[in-house]
């Protein structure tokens, strides 16, 4: 693949590829980070609603779902599949 490059260049080229992974591997703890959070704050605010403030949000989120799944089937029946 990069038989032909000079040294220098080789070492460059692999201190920013591990450069690339270090940064990709923090990003992807840092939103393992985010995501727990916001789950704890999450469960919280779920442990806390009273009755009717859980069936409006289940209300809600159904609502939502079903838009979401009618908009995901029309996209999917519009699709043009090659033969």
């Amino acid at each position: 693949m990069h038989t032909d490059e000079e040294p220098i260049a080789k070492r460059r080229r692999m201190t920013k590829e591990r450069k690339a992974r270090l940064l990709a591997l923090q990003s992807q703890e840092y939103l393992d980070r985010i995501r727990a959070v916001d789950a704890v704050a999450y469960r919280s605010r779920i442990e806390t609603e009273t009755l009717a403030q859980s069936q409006a949000r289940r209300e809600k989120d159904a609502e939502a779902y079903c838009l979401l799944r009618d908009r995901q089937r029309k996209g999917f029946a519009t699709k043009q599949f090659p033969s």
